[in-house]
């Protein structure tokens, strides 16, 4: 399932979380470079231009109940032409097949992303 994030609440930080790509084995959340990094004319090479860090992310249930991540893979470029994205801001497995209709949203650094 792919679902597109409100970018008008995130905060002004290096990345700005677009969407998030869900499954029952895992979740992947991308967005757009917003000074993370800089590439070449051609996207074959990419170079950090920020140290700034994914400080939390926390999957959010209907119940209220949160699972809160260490990141696997956080904050790096994509380079493939025709995405609708160029960032990917956290992706993990889940330790076991979720039933994604529980999930409510995801928190992303303190800002809540209704799904």
């Amino acid at each position: 399932t792919d679902i597109k994030l409100d970018r008008s609440i995130a905060p002004d930080k290096s990345y700005i979380p677009s969407g998030v790509k869900l499954s029952p084995l895992g979740i992947m959340i991308y967005g757009e470079n917003n000074g993370l990094y800089e590439t070449s004319e051609n996207r074959d090479s990419v170079w950090s231009t920020s140290d700034e860090k994914l400080d939390s992310v926390k999957i959010i249930r209907k119940d209220s109940s949160a699972v809160e991540y260490n990141a696997y893979l956080s904050l790096c470029a994509v380079n493939g032409k025709g995405k609708e994205y160029d960032t990917v801001i956290f992706s993990t497995f889940f330790k076991e097949p979720t039933d994604i209709a529980d999930i409510d949203g995801v928190e992303i650094d303190g800002v809540f992303y209704e799904f």
